[in-house]
C-alpha cells in the first residue's frame, strides 16, 4: 500500500543535507567576519553579536526600526525564517528547494559585502 502513495511524491532530498546546504548558503559568506586581518578588540566583539542574522543585515538594516536590539533581534528571526522556510520548501520539492537555496545565497553574499562595508566605515 506504501508503493501506492509513493509513485504521488515529488523527489526530496535527505534532510541531513538539506539543513547543511542551507546553513552553508547562509553563513560561508560570513566568515569574512572571521577571516579578515583585524584585532580582536571592542568593536570586533562589540559585532559578534551580530554574527547570527548577518546573512539578513542588508534587507533588515533597511527598515525602520529604531534602536539597535530591535534591529538585531529581526535580523535573528529573519534569517531564522529563511532558513526554516527554506528546509521546509525541501520537504516539499527538490527543484523548489535549489531555487530557494541559490536566492539565499545571493542575499547572504550580497549582505556579507554590506556588512563588511558597514563594519570598515
Amino acid at each position: 500500500m506504501s508503493d501506492e502513495f509513493s509513485s504521488d511524491r515529488r523527489p526530496t532530498l535527505p534532510s541531513a543535507l538539506a539543513l547543511s546546504l542551507i546553513l552553508a548558503a547562509l553563513y560561508l559568506p560570513q566568515t569574512w567576519y572571521i577571516l579578515m586581518d583585524y584585532e580582536w578588540n571592542d568593536y570586533r566583539l562589540g559585532w559578534l553579536w551580530l554574527v547570527p542574522g548577518l546573512p539578513t543585515f542588508w534587507p533588515v538594516v533597511l527598515l525602520p526600526i529604531p534602536h539597535v536590539a530591535s534591529l538585531v533581534v529581526a535580523m535573528w528571526f529573519t534569517t531564522a525564517g529563511l532558513g526554516v522556510g527554506l528546509f521546509l520548501a525541501s520537504r516539499r520539492s527538490a527543484r523548489v528547494f535549489w531555487i530557494g537555496l541559490l536566492l539565499v545565497l545571493a542575499l547572504s553574499v550580497f549582505s556579507a559585502f554590506f556588512a563588511h562595508g558597514a563594519f570598515r566605515a
